[in-house]
């Protein structure tokens, strides 16, 4: 495919030696040395062809052409520049607005959530009509986790608001969170260093420990691979650090915790006293589908519900969502429509870059008259112009990705922090295919204009209408 086993040279210069061995031996026949070269060329047969035979053989004769024309069509490029730079420009743009919205939309929408097998963790609240909200009071969670059977594991967290985390530094407000001792073995996380929380740390008077993040470590504790077992103050507290949290970690809720601690919920619900509210996260039985999960948890709320929000029994609806729509949530249909939009920038630009081909096609009709007058067929003009445009169409796929990645970079630094997953937007293979693939549809979708003008060429009138006009003077 990219060189022969052979030279061409040498298999001439083989032919060439067997046609002076045969001309030698027939001139110590009797004849001449004219003679003899003749009889020899006539003996061995066509030498031209011979050559094409051989040529032929060692080579694929299609790639041979597609590299033809792709040098033919970067010629072409090089020597209309003006052209080239606006259709490239023109490309990039499209391109390149439409991969840094894709790269949004693979991140937040297409890939998987980074906890161990995501499909099975759910997301549950109760939706109050009259309150307009959704809640679920912490004696609620504690029934659904003590008498479900549609679970493996459910757990709850709540938000700690912000502590004040001194010593060690300048005095820093921290946001944190309170998780139950499962909520990190359900989603599948283990700390970078040290350990998760236990039953016995999970209970209200427990002992005060907390896990660290790994940003907060870094910042704060100049990555101090000691800190495990030691002290830190939060809110004049001690509290003793038993973990650090894996670099990259996302916390799958609208925050963004530099910390966390044990939930400290009563072991049994009691409504009979004050709770809380907490967010709740479950992971499903294997073959449990979310309306029978909801069935479940609606049966234990009738059976279980509080006497004094009996008034609001009638209204109460359970809501299971799996965890990652739950966290995509009204983000999904304003990426959808800016894809769409972009695509349609895209539309745009290669409508435009098709009408500045038929311009320079219009300009070409001599040249295409002439390669057709020589035997070139209208696949082969067909082939060429598509071929070019795939050239093109290449380097303004390079070009918009440069701007894809700038834009990229923005949307990161502006983008809103409620977007999960926003950190870890950036090219990945589904990106790389995406900029292939409309990079491949750019290149269709704009280079079927001239070849549109090609194929309805006239080759007669083209031809005459080229030719230089003559006159004849009149005798003086």
């Amino acid at each position: 495919m990219f060189w022969r086993k052979r030279k061409q040279s040498d298999f001439a210069a083989e032919i060439e030696a067997h046609l002076e061995l045969e001309t030698e031996r027939l001139r110590e026949q009797g004849l001449s040395e004219e003679e003899a070269r003749v009889a020899a060329r006539r003996a061995f047969g066509n030498v031209t062809r011979a050559q094409e035979r051989f040529y032929e053989s060692g080579r694929w004769l299609w790639w041979d052409h597609l590299v033809q024309d792709l040098r033919f069509g970067l010629r072409q490029l090089r020597r209309n520049p003006g052209f080239t730079a606006i259709a490239m420009i023109t490309l990039a743009l499209g391109i390149g607005a439409n991969t840094a919205v894709f790269s949004v939309v693979s991140a937040v929408l297409l890939r998987r959530l980074p906890y161990s097998d995501p499909d099975r963790l759910v997301w549950i609240t109760e939706f109050w009509p009259r309150l307009n909200n959704t809640l679920v009071p912490s004696p609620e969670y504690l029934n659904w986790r003590d008498q479900n059977r549609v679970f493996q594991t459910v757990a709850a967290y709540v938000s700690f608001g912000e502590l004040n985390l001194s010593g060690n530094g300048d005095p820093e407000r921290i946001e944190g969170i309170r998780v139950t001792w499962n909520f990190f073995p359900m989603l599948g996380i283990n700390p970078a260093l040290g350990r998760n929380f236990v039953r016995d740390e999970d209970r209200q008077g427990g002992p005060p420990v907390v896990i660290l993040s790994h940003s907060l470590w870094q910042r704060r504790f100049h990555s101090d691979s000691n800190l495990i077992g030691k002290m830190i103050t939060l809110d004049e507290k001690g509290y003793t650090v038993i973990g650090i949290m894996p670099e990259g970690f996302l916390f799958p809720g609208d925050w963004s915790p530099e910390l966390f601690t044990p939930s400290n919920l009563p072991l049994k619900a009691d409504w009979s006293g004050s709770f809380g509210i907490v967010g709740v996260i479950a992971r499903l039985k294997p073959r449990v589908s979310l309306e029978r999960a909801r069935s479940d948890l609606v049966t234990i709320n009738h059976q279980e519900l509080s006497p004094s929000l009996d008034k609001l029994n009638p209204d109460l609806q359970v809501r299971i969502l799996s965890l990652h729509e739950h966290l995509v949530g009204d983000t999904r249909p304003v990426l959808l429509i800016l894809l769409g939009s972009v695509g349609f920038v895209l539309l745009l630009a290669c409508a435009n870059v098709a009408n500045l081909q038929l311009a320079r096609a219009a300009t070409r009709e001599k040249e295409f008259a002439v390669r057709a007058a020589i035997g070139a067929g209208r696949w082969r003009l067909a082939r060429q112009l598509l071929v070019e445009s795939f050239a093109l169409a290449v380097l303004g796929g390079v070009a918009g990705l440069i701007l894809g990645a700038g834009g990229v970079a923005l949307f990161k630094h502006l983008g809103p922090p409620t977007i999960p997953g926003l950190k870890t937007i950036g090219f990945d293979p589904w990106v790389f295919s995406f900029i292939a693939a409309i990079t491949a549809f750019a290149g269709i979708a704009f280079g079927l204009a001239p070849v549109f003008v090609a194929s309805r060429l006239d080759l007669k009138e083209t031809l005459k209408e080229s030719r230089p006009s003559t006159t004849t003077g009149g005798a003086a």
